[in-house]
């Protein structure tokens, strides 16, 4: 099941919310601080969790693998109630908590250790391969990490699996051929190994799975891939991703269709269709994050105090001297930025030059 929409959610910030989603399997939500990316998923993760003791305004629908759209409302006795509302007679469905859509919503916050879980889940799947497939430890260690490097093809990882000890202890050879535990790996390999390969080793299926800010201790070459990583994990195995997160590379890299800006109008939070797919990161810093600078403020204040001085002619004052002194000062490491002020400059000298004999 994927959810289609939200519809009529009041939840902290969100006042009368709706976003369709459509049938995506891959949904990423981007927006300026305080605009409820993180809000919207723990609205959802709320919504199905009645160990809250809590109902929670808003309706959700769901739409099937027959493209049924689905009501779901918990009816706060730990149960749910689902209504298909494409049916002809509108049939209802009641789940207990002994097969409720709890069971296949995942979400994992920003800040989370799963270590231990991940290592559960790496000595049930290594134990799975040597004792009921009957393939020898090095060969089962050899499968792993072939699927390990399968996921992250192109991410070009600086650890590999080594083995598993008596005390069922994982361990990882990092780029130095130096043994180290998964609590001792870096924390950009852990948010990777945490947020991603867990749903895989565990063949997380037929989810919904919400994920908050997956950038976070990663490098920008991997931010630039890996939304590719989570829709295999979408396709491959059948759920939805709904990701929140502040990375222009996920945001310039996610297809039009499957991204939904979250901003302020009116003082209520909408969200609308975005296209920013191939848009380079400059781009969508300032179109969609709201970065007003793209330098250090210092600089970019000195740069157009200077770049306003010549283009009102006062190029030719102590004053100008000054500050154009500080401008090359400050951008000896930037050459280009520095070559176009000068060679505006200069035309602007000549023309000056010329008004002047005439």
């Amino acid at each position: 099941m994927k959810i289609k929409k939200l519809e009529n959610v009041n939840y902290k910030i969100l006042n009368n919310f709706s976003v369709d989603f459509q049938d995506k399997n891959i949904i990423v939500l981007a927006g300026i601080n305080g605009t409820g990316k993180t809000t919207v998923l723990d609205f959802i993760s709320r919504k199905f969790d009645y160990s809250k003791n809590e109902k929670v305004k808003g309706n959700v629908y769901f739409q099937n693998n027959n493209s049924d759209i689905i009501e779901v409302e918990y009816d706060g006795s730990h149960s749910f109630i689902l209504r298909n509302l494409t049916a002809i007679r509108n049939p209802i469905i009641r789940y207990s908590d002994a097969n409720d859509p709890a069971d296949k919503i995942f979400y994992i916050p920003a800040i989370e250790n799963r270590n231990q879980e991940l290592k559960s889940s790496i000595v049930k799947y290594l134990k799975f391969l040597i004792f009921k497939k009957r393939i020898p430890p090095l060969e089962a260690y050899q499968q792993f990490n072939d699927f390990l490097n399968n996921i992250f093809a192109g991410m070009e990882l600086s650890i590999s699996f080594k083995e598993l000890d008596e005390n069922e202890e994982v361990y990882f050879l990092n780029s130095f051929n130096q043994d180290v535990k998964l609590d001792d790996l870096s924390t950009g390999e852990k948010e990777i190994l945490n947020k991603i390969f867990y749903f895989f080793i565990k063949r997380i299926e037929n989810s919904i799975i919400l994920i908050d800010e997956p950038e976070l201790s990663l490098h920008p070459l991997w931010q630039n891939l890996v939304l590719n990583i989570y829709q295999k994990l979408a396709t491959e195995y059948n759920n939805q991703i709904i990701i929140a997160t502040h990375s222009p590379h996920i945001i310039s890299s996610t297809p039009n269709d499957n991204l939904f800006i979250l901003t302020k109008e009116n003082n209520q939070i909408i969200a609308k269709n975005f296209n920013s797919y191939g848009k380079d990161i400059n781009s969508v810093l300032l179109e969609i994050m709201g970065v007003q600078y793209l330098r250090d403020i210092e600089v970019a204040t000195q740069i157009n105090k200077v770049k306003n001085m010549i283009f009102e002619n006062k190029f030719e004052t102590e004053e100008f001297n000054r500050e154009f002194d500080t401008l090359q000062k400050m951008l000896e490491n930037d050459s280009i930025e520095l070559g176009f002020i000068k060679l505006e400059l200069l035309k602007r000298q000549k023309k000056h030059a010329q008004n002047q004999q005439n």
